[in-house]
């Protein structure tokens, strides 16, 4: 068996801003009739939000992109900056970094927040495109440089003006040092602002420096286990595969690897191949299961496809 390392999982894309309705809870009806019959464009941005999220609908990046653009030629800005976060990120449409600029800017530039994120977003990007292969190439360069700080500016608006989700890529700048010098106690106190705000990603983080004892924190398995639970009954997938780690191992709970293939079996769905990986041996091994080669071998063959693990690679 492998040895057993808990991996920090720092994955910016996923870390997005969710649009705030307070109280209100969404209505596809209602607001299907409003966005057809009145051609109402906060209606139209709505069924293009609840489409991107599935919320009460099937999800379909298809679909939100076209109620999205419906609601753009009516000039609204909340509209732009969805339509604009899916041209950044090449979802339902193919990815165009110079027409998401164009879209995202208009609602950053007024102080949208989930505008000011997807700037920031933007201009990260930007920066990882411009980086090359070996790490002295990428240490003085002022272009990379130049993004990076632009992307935390960005960040920084968006957070002032109430992104919870900013909190964590910028905690993820300041663990990792992309334009600004490494510092992991202020890379905590991000992580700790965005999970009062619900962000999942940072309560994933914040999970992580818990369990390594980062952070200026001490090492604490029963405080990341909490956070990690928040954020995997959101659907985080790297929590999902956290919380089956940790009761595969015993850390911090009962070893119990009938909870571990639980919480592994929901991040295998979602293509961890880490996950995969652990339920090809739990099966190979009969932990808590009867022995299941064949079953064994369909989790390694779909590790081996999705991350290339080695040992996976060689147990197919």
């Amino acid at each position: 068996m492998k040895k057993l390392i808990l991996i920090m999982c720092l994955f910016l894309s996923v870390n997005m801003p969710f649009f705030a309705y307070g109280n209100q809870e969404l209505d596809y009806q209602k607001e299907y009739k409003k966005a057809t019959t009145q051609n109402d464009a906060e209606a139209q941005f709505r069924i293009g939000y609840m489409y991107e999220k599935g919320i009460e609908v099937e999800q379909s990046y298809t679909k939100a992109v076209q109620w999205y653009e419906k609601a753009v030629k009516q000039n609204n800005e909340n509209a732009s900056v969805y339509l604009g976060s899916l041209y950044l990120n090449g979802l339902g449409v193919d990815q165009d970094l110079n027409k998401a600029k164009k879209l995202i800017e208009k609602g950053a530039l007024n102080g949208n927040s989930s505008g000011e994120f997807y700037m920031g977003l933007f201009y990260e990007i930007m920066a990882r495109n411009s980086q090359v292969k070996g790490i002295e190439a990428n240490l003085n360069n002022d272009e990379i440089n130049k993004n990076y700080v632009m992307a935390r500016k960005w960040y920084e608006k968006a957070l002032k003006h109430g992104e919870p989700a900013a909190a964590g890529n910028l905690g993820v700048f300041y663990q990792d040092g992309k334009g600004v010098k490494p510092d992991e106690v202020k890379a905590r106190k991000y992580y700790e602002q965005g999970a009062k705000g619900n962000a999942i990603v940072s309560k994933n983080n914040l999970a992580n420096l818990y369990y390594l004892g980062k952070g200026g924190l001490k090492q604490d398995y029963i405080k990341g286990r909490k956070l990690d639970e928040d954020a995997a009954k959101q659907g985080y997938v790297y929590s999902q595969f956290n919380l089956g780690w940790l009761y595969f191992n015993g850390n911090g709970v009962k070893q119990d690897y009938q909870e571990a293939k639980k919480w592994f079996e929901l991040a295998a769905e979602q293509n961890s191949g880490e996950a995969q990986y652990y339920l090809g041996l739990i099966y190979q091994q009969g932990l808590g299961v009867e022995k299941d080669i064949n079953t064994a071998k369909h989790y390694f063959k779909l590790s081996c496809q999705n991350i290339g693990d080695e040992d996976a690679c060689q147990l197919q």
